[in-house]
């Protein structure tokens, strides 16, 4: 058996895996009784398929292996659906939620997985605390800066008039919850959970099928980093809602999204590690949706 026939044979297997976890997160959902769920999350990703298939064929046709890019595009796609059904709760419209027990679940299930398709190879996976000898200074001189521009941006768009104090108070729902609560939900739990799945998960298991192919600023980087980046971007433009089912398009989240994904994919890759990902993706969820509506509220702005 050649390396070819090898890989595709791995691949295949794998989306038997993944499946498996699919059908357990349909299965969770059947317990805790939220049945309206998949159908707005295999409709959202529906349309991703979609969105992403162009570069699809294209890396088939690059690659010159369809078989091998067909059964890897199954994976983030299937991976997708775990991760946004076990997110949404089937809300009335103007009830926020906050999946805090969705997102530790989409972290259990990045875990189940390196350890099953992974194979245990965590460091790999960038599941680890250590970083590549003098990666540190770089990545925290990068997560500051970082920060500064949030701050920098986020009141100017604040008070241009761009964001309103509407949207900013829907994004982080401060008049719904304890602002801790918020805080310690987009900080912690939604960043570790997104990274876990996304630059922890999808990207590194790409990027060991196709390889990397390129090296920008000290990283190697590969077909996973652009198809992790235009998944997560995807998945930020676009959400399907079930009161009735109906979608929302959101295309200027590509400006700030995408580069964000960038980004962070950039620093998985570079420090080998998640910790600055899961650090730039707290601070700037935080910050952005928590800290700045507070400061709006408080007439600050």
């Amino acid at each position: 058996m050649n390396p070819t026939d090898a890989a595709e044979k791995n691949i295949w297997s794998d989306d038997i895996k993944v499946t498996a976890l699919l059908a357990g997160t349909c299965l969770v959902l059947f317990v805790t009784r939220r049945p309206m769920a998949p159908i707005a999350s295999f409709a959202e990703v529906g349309l991703r398929v979609v969105f992403l298939a162009p570069l699809f064929i294209f890396l088939a046709w690059k690659t010159r292996k369809p078989a091998l890019v067909a059964g890897a595009s199954i994976l983030p796609f299937a991976w997708q659906v775990a991760e946004d059904t076990l997110n949404r709760t089937p809300n009335p419209p103007g009830v926020v939620h906050y999946p805090t027990a969705g997102k530790m679940l989409v972290i259990i299930l990045t875990v189940v997985a390196v350890a099953w398709i992974g194979r245990g190879r965590w460091t790999q996976y960038g599941i680890t605390l250590r970083f590549r000898k003098g990666t540190a200074r770089r990545a925290l001189i990068i997560v500051l800066g970082v920060v500064i521009f949030e701050i920098v941006l986020a009141f100017l768009l604040v008070k241009t008039g761009i964001v309103s104090h509407q949207e900013i108070q829907r994004q982080s729902a401060v008049g719904k919850m304890p602002l801790w609560q918020a805080a310690l939900f987009q900080f912690v739990v939604v960043g570790i959970a997104e990274e876990f799945s996304n630059r922890g998960f999808l990207q590194t298991y790409i990027d060991r099928l196709f390889g990397t192919t390129i090296r920008i600023w000290d990283a190697e980087l590969g077909w996973g980093f652009l198809i992790t980046a235009l998944l997560f971007t995807a998945a930020h433009m676009l959400e399907a809602r079930t009161w009735p089912l109906h979608f929302i398009w959101m295309p200027e989240q590509f400006i700030f999204i995408f580069p964000f994904s960038l980004l962070v994919g950039y620093l998985r890759a570079y420090t080998g590690t998640l910790v600055p990902a899961i650090l730039v993706h707290g601070l700037w969820d935080g910050m952005g949706a928590v800290v700045l509506s507070y400061l709006f509220l408080h007439s600050i702005f």
